[in-house]
């Protein structure tokens, strides 16, 4: 699809969400960048709901780490069990605080937050990062925001790796450690069929050679 999105803020928020969400898979159809959608998803939020930050941070060994944002400059790393992020992360839960200055250990990355919403990215059981969402009014956030902000990540997490690629494909990509021989006779095809797949696989995949096919698909 186009990269414009259709805003409507005068509808009512379930409307606006209703609206965006479907424009959000859009955005992430095809692409399996993990960073490239955060910072589309980011951007998609912002623009939508013009909140005075939207972002992502990652959990990268005991830290949260920034990742893609709309918004002003913004804390760096979070250690875990630290603010509203680092409690979402400790605690493996969507936080969502009324009023950030009443919340224990807040950390003030912008003086000009007021409430908040923060949600963990969760992967196989683990919390891979969070989507922080900040605003300048007073408990601005509710079950709505949560419901649709956490079927957003849903959407996130769930960007099907590899789309684009065919049934053979696919099957054939999952046994790429391989030689072309033994995925021959694993799929009862002919090495001809397997060298002609691989070829169209690295092309959608935009890689040059097997080893970097390999780590494509992990």
């Amino acid at each position: 699809m186009a990269e414009d999105l259709t805003i409507d803020r005068a509808a009512s928020k379930t409307e606006q969400y209703e609206s965006l969400i479907p424009q959000i898979e859009g955005l992430l159809f095809g692409e399996t960048d993990f960073v490239a959608n955060m910072a589309n998803v980011a951007a998609a939020l912002k623009e939508q709901f013009n909140w005075f930050w939207v972002g992502f941070y990652l959990v990268k060994n005991d830290e949260l780490v920034l990742g893609p944002f709309q918004g002003p400059v913004a804390c760096t790393r979070i250690k875990k069990g630290k603010g509203v992020c680092g409690a979402s992360w400790q605690q493996a839960n969507t936080l969502i605080v009324p009023d950030v200055d009443a919340f224990p250990g807040h950390i003030a990355c912008a003086s000009a937050s007021k409430s908040e919403i923060v949600l963990p990215l969760i992967k196989n059981g683990e919390v891979i990062g969070v989507l922080d969402v900040d605003s300048e009014f007073l408990d601005h956030f509710d079950e709505t925001d949560q419901i649709y902000l956490e079927l957003v990540i849903s959407i996130l997490l769930s960007v099907p790796r590899y789309k684009g690629l065919s049934n053979r494909e696919i099957q054939i990509i999952e046994l790429v450690e391989l030689t072309n021989k033994q995925i021959a006779e694993k799929l009862f095809i002919s090495e001809y069929t397997v060298s002609t797949h691989m070829q169209n696989i690295r092309f959608k995949a935009g890689v040059k050679n097997k080893k970097q096919l390999i780590q494509w698909r992990s």
